[in-house]
C-alpha cells in the first residue's frame, strides 16, 4: 500500500491499479481506496454493539454477575430497545456469564429421599387455642450467588401473626 500512496498522483488512474500486483496477489480497488482513505468511519452496527456492552457490563457489574441473557428487561428499562440474541452475542464476545438456571434441590418431600422424615404430629391441622401449644418448623433452601442459604422458620401457632 504505500507503494500505491506513494504514485498514486502519478500516471496510474484507477483502471490502472486493478491490474497491480505483487507477490502474485491482486489488489482490489475497494481495498486501496479504503487503506488511503484519510477517514475511516465506524459502521452504525458497530458503534451501537459498543453502547450496549457498556450497558450491559454496568448491569452485569450491578447485580452481582447475576444479569445473564434474558435479563434484557434491565436494558429495556434504561431505554435502550435490544433483543435476546444480540444481548447473547456481545455477553459471549465478552466474555460474560450469567448465573446458570439449575435444576431445583430435592426437598425432603420428594419420592425416594434417603433421609428419614419426621412423623407428622398435628396431621396437618395447623390450629392452637393459646400460645405456647403448638410450634412448628420449616426449613428452606435459598440458592445465592455464593451457594446455598439455609432458613429455618419456628413459628407458634397459638399466637396471631397481626398481634
Amino acid at each position: 500500500m504505500e507503494f500505491v500512496a506513494a504514485h498514486r498522483d502519478e500516471h496510474f488512474g484507477r483502471s490502472d491499479l486493478r491490474g497491480l500486483t505483487r507477490d502474485s496477489c491482486q489488489i482490489a480497488t475497494s481495498t486501496v481506496r479504503t487503506h488511503l482513505s484519510p477517514q475511516r468511519t465506524e459502521s452504525a452496527r458497530a458503534v451501537r454493539n459498543r453502547e450496549v456492552l457498556a450497558e450491559i457490563r454496568a448491569i452485569h457489574a450491578d447485580d452481582l454477575g447475576m444479569y445473564g441473557p434474558q435479563g434484557t428487561r434491565g436494558l429495556k428499562r434504561e431505554g435502550m430497545a435490544v433483543v435476546r440474541c444480540t444481548v447473547e452475542r456481545l455477553m459471549k464476545a465478552d466474555g460474560l456469564q450469567g448465573i446458570p438456571r439449575l435444576k431445583g434441590r430435592r426437598t425432603t418431600h420428594s419420592d425416594g429421599a434417603d433421609a428419614p422424615r419426621p412423623t407428622d404430629r398435628v396431621q396437618r391441622q395447623f390450629t392452637a387455642e393459646a400460645p405456647n401449644v403448638l410450634w412448628v418448623a420449616d426449613l428452606t433452601y435459598i440458592r445465592t450467588h455464593s451457594g446455598w442459604v439455609y432458613a429455618a422458620f419456628v413459628l407458634d401457632v397459638g399466637v396471631a401473626p397481626w398481634t
